[in-house]
């Protein structure tokens, strides 16, 4: 009896969806996921808590404006633009330069501006620069992934990057071979010069109840998927 969301045709998930806010009163509340296969069979119910500011309810409040900085805030609305798409009012990937940023440990910030004038919270990410990253022109040329045990540099499951963006966003990984209980998905991509990046490591426990398989991300993101498959989301060029 809740409310749908639709499912892409081609990924069967759903990667991005705005949910109307406007008659939800501010303050902190519960987002409540679910899904069913095509046995009739429910998965666990996934819940994100979210706050509503007071002013924030407002009917057809939309992002006008998106910006970021790196490291130093130059004040709010003066920090490099980030274009947003036009149907979905948000923005899934992006590269950012950093030919002129130097090696070592800084911070990324990100914030948006609503039609009403109304600039949210600073978000922020920490990254890191190795020694030589910062030459020009370096791109992705490979990235792969293992589960648990790793194959050697080069061995793992290769995953297809965009074109577009030299990223990947949204990957199905099979997991019928794979027995419940806790895992260890790894990451690392190859640039154009032959050098490869830092293992990316994210635990999940894998629950089974018939042909539904429950990936519970190190008890931080939830995420169903017909068994036999899971997500990777947001495995972007750092």
């Amino acid at each position: 009896m809740g409310s749908p969301l639709t499912l892409e045709n081609d990924t069967n998930s759903i990667d991005s969806y705005l949910l109307p806010l406007d008659t939800i009163n501010p303050g902190i509340h519960v987002l409540y996921i679910r899904g069913k296969d095509n046995a009739g069979n429910w998965s666990y119910t996934s819940r994100k808590l979210f706050y509503i500011r007071p002013g924030d309810e407002t009917s057809n409040r939309l992002l006008t404006n998106l910006e970021y900085f790196i490291d130093t805030d130059p004040g709010v609305g003066m920090g490099p633009p980030l274009t947003l798409e036009n149907d979905t009012n948000s923005i899934d990937s992006y590269l950012l330069p950093i030919d002129t940023i130097n090696p070592g440990i800084h911070v990324l910030y990100v914030r948006g501006k609503d039609n009403a004038g109304n600039w949210s919270y600073t978000s922020r990410k920490l990254f890191y620069i190795r020694p030589g990253s910062e030459t020009p022109n370096r791109l992705l040329t490979d990235l792969e992934y293992f589960i648990d045990t790793d194959p050697g540099f080069g061995l793992g499951i290769p995953l297809q990057l965009d074109n577009d963006t030299n990223s990947i966003a949204l990957y199905d990984i099979a997991l019928d071979t794979f027995t419940p209980g806790l895992h260890h998905l790894y990451v690392r991509g190859k640039d154009n010069q032959g050098n490869w990046g830092y293992t990316i490591v994210k635990p999940f426990t894998i629950y089974i109840l018939g042909p539904i398989v429950y990936v519970d991300w190190d008890a931080t993101e939830q995420t169903s998927a017909p068994h036999g498959q899971t997500l990777i989301t947001d495995l972007n060029q750092r």
